[in-house]
């Protein structure tokens, strides 16, 4: 056996027969194990059923955020919104993922890996300007909706007020309630749901 400092941690080794891991608790340490004894027809030591307690109401068990960590504390409700196409009547909610077309598919989505579990929404489109997946609302980590244009022929634009920006393809534009988005030359009023 080699020579021993102070820094040296206190570990025993494999010819000494010891475990690198510390042994598992004792049964009754965890509260279920009553109820596995119980089941299971094995008395549960007299010591052990002190320590076992039924959970409380809320989940104790669960691990919380710091209060130290950065954002903590600060995790912003996603917003749901409703695009309202006033010539048509469509109404289309917004409460995550979501890919817009005239035949949306998500089989036909190419370089977008994070959505294989998107919400579709196929847009009622009478002057065929819509592509079949023209764009995709996504939210960010910070909960912001965000709209991109997947390479759709007609475009994806947003009107605020008396600025139409056209969303150019690979970048996005955040939506907000009050704006307007039009997709192809269908025009959908943003609003808040929530």
């Amino acid at each position: 056996m080699g020579q021993r400092n102070a820094s040296t941690p206190d570990v025993g080794t494999a010819d000494e027969g010891a475990s690198a891991f510390p042994p598992p608790p004792d049964l009754g340490w965890y509260p279920e194990d009553a109820q596995w004894c119980e089941r299971l027809g094995i008395d549960l030591p007299q010591a052990s059923k002190s320590r076992t307690r039924e959970p409380a109401d809320d989940d104790w068990d669960s691990t919380l955020l710091s209060s130290n960590m950065p954002g903590a504390g600060t995790s912003v409700a996603r917003p749901v919104y409703v695009l309202h196409n006033a010539s048509n009547g469509q109404e289309v909610t917004i409460k995550d993922t979501t890919l817009l077309g005239r035949k949306p598919s998500l089989a036909r989505l190419h370089g977008e890996p994070k959505v294989h579990d998107a919400d579709v929404a196929t847009l009622v489109d009478s002057t065929r300007t819509v592509s079949r997946n023209h764009a995709l609302i996504e939210y960010s980590p910070s909960n912001e909706a965000m709209i991109k244009d997947l390479g759709s022929l007609n475009g994806t634009y947003i009107i605020d007020g008396d600025d139409e920006t056209m969303v150019e393809e690979g970048s996005e534009a955040r939506l907000d309630d009050g704006m307007t988005l039009r997709i192809g030359d269908e025009f959908y009023e943003v609003r808040l749901a929530n």
